[in-house]
């Protein structure tokens, strides 16, 4: 699943960087990825290097990873030092397939048991 690669991937990442506290998150806006990091700027100011400088040698490094060959179609750096990562078609049909196969996805026991009430807004008060 997506939180079992994304956790993956903060491993790898934070590997790399040699480091405990990177973020990775998902863009608003799908142009710039499914996975963005801006640790490259994190560590610009530490190593004394531009973070266009270091993110690009992040994904070099990444790029050797066995788990982003095989997951990731493109991984890039992008102004002024993020790192976006882009899953293949590969990695999103295995998911769907996993979702389709599995009866219970999605489903949670949270409130079971519990009365819920839900409440409809009106203009009209009466």
């Amino acid at each position: 699943m997506k939180n079992d690669l994304t956790e993956k991937l903060n491993k790898i990442i934070n590997q790399i960087a040699d480091r405990q506290d990177v973020e990775l998150s998902v863009p608003e806006d799908s142009k710039y990825g499914d996975f963005t990091t801006n640790i490259a700027m994190k560590l610009a100011a530490q190593k004394k290097q531009a973070p266009m400088q270091i993110a690009q040698g992040f994904v070099g490094d990444l790029l050797q990873n066995k788990l982003i060959k095989e997951n990731f179609y493109k991984v890039e750096a992008v102004f002024p030092g993020f790192i976006n990562f882009y899953l293949n078609e590969k990695y999103l049909h295995n998911e769907l397939e996993d979702i389709l196969k599995n009866d219970s996805y999605g489903k949670q026991d949270i409130g079971r048991g519990k009365t819920v009430v839900v409440e409809y807004s009106s203009p009209n008060t009466n």
